[in-house]
């Protein structure tokens, strides 16, 4: 059976999806992925293709690309099933009214594999699948199985189509999966709300460093990232051998994502050793009060952060945060604050990141059917890309600050803040200022992805 996933951008490029297409090709699927960014003809091409299941990656915030996407393919291919995944189907399900015939919730592997075997018609029990035809609801259960189990991610889904993300020398990789929190804003809580639980999951240090190796001895590979929820620095046994094994074995830099209260002395003294280069931590906002009582991170204080940062400097490791543009009861002078709060604590790098609701979350729930205006809209973007410079510099904060009801000035700002991200991201990734380049107006920026939530895209 011939599958093939349809994805918006390469921004949105996804571990999840690598382990998908290996776990169909395990069950004797031949998968392929199309980016429609890149497609001169898409539905030429599938057609081609001869494909047997079509697959709609479906991200909150992208709800009207799937919907437009899903109904073209039904009109140029009527008998295809269509299959959408992703964070839409999960959180939304049947309201999501995407058009397409199944809706796979939480992680897709298990899901993706009983869709085929219902359609090959050698098992007709549906795993967490609502099939929209039977108007089917399948029970939804938690699907955590072992990480180890996965074959290795099919890396060539990208690569064999896409030179550009093949040649880039950063690459992402996902270790885990879940989150020892429940914030407030977060998809996990709402994960948590539809299944009933969701653990902490991670893979072995020896298949972590066979999964890194593999791509290193087939494709460049400069940098690695770990765009994990949460890298669990927290098990000191696992982070000892992971460090010892890497140092080791594939001695390359790399990054992180983890929780700043797990952050010690001694936590980052592995990480340097074995080559972490940076650490994101969210920062979220600089209102102490608003971080752990709104949005349920009642472990990171103030000073909790301040402590992270500098255990990490102490080591040479830099820091990089995430700061949350567009939360309820924010506005434009919240923004800034957070910025400066940043520059008070010392992070490295501060990146602005839009809020967005998630249904089954408590904000999401307090602002179900919520639309940003588009002079709202105009204000969040603006921020986000002032936003690293202003954390940096007192001057340009407050000059941005002002600057942004003027339109001739706001764009002057907002490119001089593009800019200054990206020279940032190419000395933090020791990417080449024109590799970066072509890269990032290939794929487009951080403000364009969509696929950060993991457990389910």
């Amino acid at each position: 059976m011939k599958v093939c996933i349809i994805q918006r951008k390469g921004i949105e490029e996804s571990p999840v999806i690598c382990d998908l297409s290996s776990v169909l090709i395990q069950e004797g699927c031949e998968t392929f992925l199309l980016i429609q960014a890149y497609e001169k003809d898409l539905f030429q091409t599938i057609k081609k293709m001869g494909v047997d299941v079509l697959a709609v990656q479906s991200e909150i915030g992208d709800e009207q690309w799937v919907r437009d996407m899903t109904s073209e393919i039904k009109y140029n291919f009527p008998r295809t099933p269509v299959v959408s995944f992703g964070s839409i189907p999960t959180f939304m399900q049947k309201k999501s009214n995407l058009g397409a015939d199944f809706l796979v919730v939480g992680e897709p592997e298990i899901p993706f594999v009983s869709i085929v075997n219902y359609l090959k018609g050698t098992n007709n029990e549906l795993i967490n699948v609502i099939d929209m035809n039977n108007g089917e609801h399948a029970n939804i259960q938690p699907l955590e199985f072992d990480l180890n189990s996965l074959p290795m991610p099919d890396r060539d889904i990208y690569y064999r189509r896409y030179k550009f993300l093949r040649d880039f020398p950063v690459k992402r990789f996902l270790m885990s999966r879940g989150c020892v929190l429940s914030c407030s804003f977060c998809y996990i809580s709402a994960l948590r709300n539809l299944l009933g639980k969701v653990k902490v999951r991670f893979k072995a240090p020896e298949r972590v460093i066979q999964e890194v190796l593999d791509v290193k001895n087939k494709y460049r590979l400069d940098f690695v990232h770990f765009s994990d929820d949460l890298f669990p620095v927290w098990n000191k046994s696992w982070l000892e051998k992971f460090s010892s094994l890497w140092s080791k074995e594939v001695r390359l830099p790399f990054s992180i994502v983890t929780l700043s209260n797990f952050i010690n002395d001694r936590v980052a003294e592995l990480l340097k050793e074995a080559g972490c280069k940076f650490v994101i931590v969210g920062v979220e906002t600089y209102d102490e009060k608003r971080r752990i009582v709104d949005l349920e991170k009642t472990s990171v204080t103030n000073s909790v952060l301040i402590g992270a940062v500098d255990s990490l400097r102490k080591k040479g490791i830099r820091t990089l945060s995430i700061n949350i543009i567009g939360l309820p009861g924010e506005d434009l002078s919240d923004y800034f604050k957070t910025a400066e709060f940043n520059r008070t604590i010392g992070v490295d790098f501060a990146l602005g990141s839009p809020f967005v609701p998630i249904p089954g979350t408590i904000l999401g729930d307090k602002l179900a059917g919520h639309q940003y205006d588009s002079e709202k809209k105009k204000i969040l973007y603006y921020v986000m890309d002032v936003f690293p410079l202003a954390s940096k510099n007192k001057t340009f904060q407050v000059l941005s600050m002002r600057a942004h009801k003027n339109p001739i000035l706001s764009f002057l700002f907002s490119k001089i803040g593009q800019v200054y991200s990206l020279l940032k991201l190419k000395t933090l990734y020791n990417v080449s200022f024109l590799e970066g380049f072509k890269y990032f107006m290939k794929v487009g920026t951080f403000k364009d992805r969509r696929t950060n939530l993991h457990q389910v895209a």
